[in-house]
C-alpha cells in the first residue's frame, strides 16, 4: 500500500499542485484577476506537501508538521510587523531564504557523489546558486535604498533560487521541485529584465554598467501651497489625473488616494489613475496597491496611453512620484532615465505634486516639471497630505 502511495498517489498530486499552481501564476499576471492567484498558489502548494509526504512516508508526518507550523508562526510574525510596501532587500530576502535551504541540501547532496561525476557537477552548481542567492540577498537587505539596480539584483535572487531548487529536484528525482523551481527562475529572469527595461537601461548595463549621474542640482522658482488651495482648483476641475509613485506606496497612502478620487467624482469630475511599470519596488507594485484599494480597473491608465489624458486634464495630481513625470530625462541620451517611459505633463491644466522634499527620485537627476509656471508643490507624508485633503474637499461641500 506505501509503494503504491509513492508511486501513483504522490505523482498525481504533484500533477494536480503543478496546475494550481500555473493558474496561480496565470491569474497573477492580471489585475483583474490577480485577488484569486495567490489563493490558488497556496491550493498548490498543499496539493505539493501532501505529495511530498505521501513520497517521504507518513512516518516523517510529525517532523513535516512541526516545520511547517514553525515556519507559519515565524512567517506570520515577520508579516505583521513588515510595512505592507517592504523594500527591495526585504523582498528579496524571502526567495535568499529559500535558495539557502536549497544550497544546503546541494552540498550535503554533492558528498555522495563524485565532484567530477555529473551529478557531482549539478550539485556543484545548485549549491553555488543558492549560497549565491542568500549572499545577495543579505547584501541587499544592507542597503538603505531602492534603485533599479537593487530591483534587479532581487529579481537575480529569485533566479537564482529558483533554478537551484529545480536542480536539487533534477538530484533527488521530484518532479514539483523541478517544474516550480525551473518556474520560479524563469520568472525570476523574466522579471530582471523587465526592471531593468522600465528604467530604460539593458540588464546587464543595469547590474554591471557605470551608473551615470545626472543633474540633481538646486531649483528656481518653486511654487508650492496646502491642501486648502489644492482642494480649491481640483474641486472645480472635469478632468483629473491621478500618478502614484513609490512615495505613496511608502506612506501606504493608497485608500486615501482612492477616497480623494471619490470626492472628485461626487462632484461630476473624470478621475483616472496613471500605472508605470517603474513605480514603486517591482512593475505592477501600483497596480497591486490601487487595486487592494478597490480602485476600479477601468480607471486605470498605462503612461505609454496617458497622454491624450493629461492634455485634456484640468488637475494633475502627481503623489510620491518623480521619475516617471520627468519627461525631459527620458529624452536625454546622456540621462540616466533615458528610454524609460515618461508622462509629459506640460499640457496639463494645474499640476500638484505630493513629496516630501525636492530630493531627487531614484534616478538621482533633477525634474524640470517642478519649475514649470503650472506646477505647484504640496511638501508632506502622502498619506497624511491625502488625509487633509479628503477634508478640505468634504468641507466644501457643506
Amino acid at each position: 500500500m506505501a509503494q503504491v502511495l509513492r508511486s501513483t498517489v504522490a505523482p498525481l498530486l504533484y500533477l494536480v499542485s503543478a496546475v494550481v499552481f500555473f493558474l496561480g501564476l496565470k491569474a497573477l499576471t492580471r489585475v483583474r484577476s490577480a485577488r484569486r492567484g495567490r489563493p490558488l498558489i497556496a491550493i498548490g502548494l498543499l496539493f505539493a506537501a501532501a505529495g511530498a509526504i505521501l513520497e517521504l512516508g507518513t512516518g516523517r508526518l510529525a517532523v513535516f508538521g512541526a516545520c511547517a507550523g514553525l515556519g507559519g508562526v515565524v512567517g506570520a510574525i515577520f508579516a505583521s510587523r513588515l510595512p505592507a510596501a517592504p523594500s527591495v532587500g526585504r523582498v528579496a530576502w524571502l526567495p535568499g531564504l529559500a535558495g539557502m535551504g536549497s544550497g544546503l541540501v546541494a552540498i550535503e547532496l554533492a558528498f555522495a557523489y563524485d565532484l567530477w561525476s555529473l551529478q557531482g557537477a549539478v550539485a556543484a552548481a545548485a549549491a553555488f546558486l543558492g549560497v549565491t542567492s542568500g549572499y545577495v540577498a543579505l547584501g541587499l537587505l544592507r542597503k538603505p535604498k531602492d534603485t533599479p539596480s537593487n530591483a534587479v539584483e532581487a529579481a537575480l535572487v529569485a533566479a537564482c533560487a529558483g533554478w537551484s531548487v529545480a536542480l536539487v529536484g533534477l538530484l533527488v528525482s521530484n518532479a514539483i521541485l523541478l517544474i516550480v523551481g525551473g518556474v520560479a527562475g524563469t520568472a525570476g529572469l523574466a522579471l530582471g529584465r523587465t526592471v531593468a527595461a522600465a528604467a530604460g537601461r539593458s540588464l546587464f548595463g543595469l547590474l554591471f554598467g557605470a551608473v551615470k549621474t545626472g543633474d540633481s542640482g538646486g531649483y528656481d522658482n518653486i511654487r508650492s501651497c496646502g491642501t486648502e488651495e489644492a482642494a480649491m482648483v481640483m474641486e472645480s476641475a472635469h478632468n483629473v489625473l491621478i500618478v502614484p509613485g513609490l512615495g505613496m506606496a511608502i506612506a501606504q497612502a493608497q485608500h486615501a488616494v482612492k477616497e480623494v478620487g471619490e470626492q472628485l467624482e461626487k462632484r461630476g469630475a473624470k478621475v483616472r489613475y496613471v500605472v508605470a511599470p517603474s513605480a514603486g519596488c517591482i512593475p505592477g507594485h501600483m497596480n497591486i496597491l490601487l487595486d487592494e484599494a478597490g480602485v476600479p480597473h477601468d480607471r486605470l491608465v498605462f503612461v505609454e496611453d496617458a497622454g491624450p489624458f493629461a492634455k485634456e486634464a484640468d488637475a494633475v495630481l502627481v503623489i510620491g512620484a518623480d521619475d516617471i513625470v520627468n519627461v525631459a530625462a527620458a529624452a536625454d541620451p546622456k540621462n540616466p532615465l533615458f528610454g524609460m517611459p515618461a508622462l509629459d505633463l506640460s499640457g496639463a491644466g494645474s499640476v500638484f505634486v505630493v513629496k516630501r522634499s525636492l530630493r531627487p527620485g531614484l534616478a538621482g537627476v533633477k525634474n524640470p516639471l517642478f519649475e514649470q509656471s503650472h506646477t505647484t508643490m504640496i511638501f508632506g507624508d502622502a498619506k497624511k497630505v491625502m488625509q487633509a485633503l479628503i477634508a478640505e474637499l468634504k468641507s466644501s461641500r457643506h
